[in-house]
């Protein structure tokens, strides 16, 4: 049977410490940026720092090395700030980022005039596969135009 326990349990066990853990991560990524030149910061995220290892991960391999390039600078302004002081090492990684989906635009449609020309240039096209295409795209006119 399943217990509630009280938040202040919870915060104390593993929970507490991931989100500390989220805490730190938000604070590094927020350091790390302000150490990188614009452009590559905007394609570099904070994934972890575990046993003085900082892993940043990056979008594409171009932006692995030139973050790789400057890791050791990195290293050495980050120890500077006394909060991330036992960072030794850091490990980049390449995660591409994920792309949205673009709504498709509605297809173009012909006027009825050109949409007869194609037909009329079909017609006298001896390539069959090319008649059959010009023909394929002569019915993409427009519908306002096709009952006219």
């Amino acid at each position: 049977m399943f217990r509630p326990r009280n938040l202040k349990s919870l915060l104390a066990g593993g929970l507490g410490r991931t989100i500390d853990h989220a805490r730190v991560l938000i604070r590094l990524e927020q350091q790390v940026i302000g150490c990188l030149d614009a452009k590559l910061a905007s394609h570099c995220r904070v994934a972890n720092v575990k046993n003085g290892i900082l892993v940043l991960q990056v979008d594409t391999p171009a932006w692995a090395g030139r973050l790789r390039q400057q890791a050791p600078k990195l290293v050495a302004q980050l120890r500077e700030t006394g909060e991330f002081a036992s960072i030794e090492q850091i490990r980049v990684t390449v995660r591409p980022v994920e792309h949205r989906s673009v709504p498709s635009r509605p297809m173009a449609r012909l006027s009825a005039e050109s949409a007869q020309g194609i037909e009329a240039a079909a017609e006298t096209i001896g390539d069959e596969a090319l008649s059959a295409a010009l023909r394929r795209l002569a019915k993409h006119r427009n519908s306002s135009d096709r009952d006219s």
